[in-house]
């Protein structure tokens, strides 16, 4: 997944994001979320129960933070896409955990806003994390 968006020009996220230590931290506190089609794994995504990077501004612990969703190429038309799915069974994780929003963070491209206007998110502003590496961010009511 992160070769093709390498291939797409899109560096947001590199290798170094997806080492094998990362992946057993976020499966050892139940943050990452494989989808499968058949046996074959074919997206992902974090969801995290507090963001103090991108939302330092929010008091934590009132939502579920979406991170990293990506899918393996190829997929993306197939049966509609991933990512309105996979956004839908985290909706259904806030609820259960009784918090009242949905957020993430998306780089500054008109496709992906378009992707989670489209999933119904309200775009709320566009923020500097660090010099040079700015995100949109996005939420949506449980």
């Amino acid at each position: 997944m992160v070769d093709y968006r390498v291939q797409k020009q899109q560096f947001r996220w590199d290798k170094a994001s997806f080492t094998p230590e990362l992946m057993r931290q976020w499966v050892a506190v139940g943050e990452l979320v494989v989808a499968h089609r058949g046996p074959e794994m074919v997206g992902l995504m974090l969801l995290q129960p507090n963001d103090p990077v991108f939302w330092p501004d929010r008091p934590q612990g009132q939502a579920l933070h979406v991170h990293r969703l990506g899918r393996k190429q190829g997929i993306a038309k197939i049966e509609g896409g991933l990512a309105r799915p996979m956004l839908d069974w985290a909706m259904d994780e806030v609820r259960k955990a009784g918090r009242p929003w949905l957020r993430l963070d998306c780089a500054p491209d008109e496709d992906l806003c378009a992707l989670y206007a489209a999933c119904g998110f309200t775009r709320l502003d566009l923020v500097e994390i660090k010099e040079g590496f700015w995100s949109w961010r996005w939420e949506k009511k449980a």
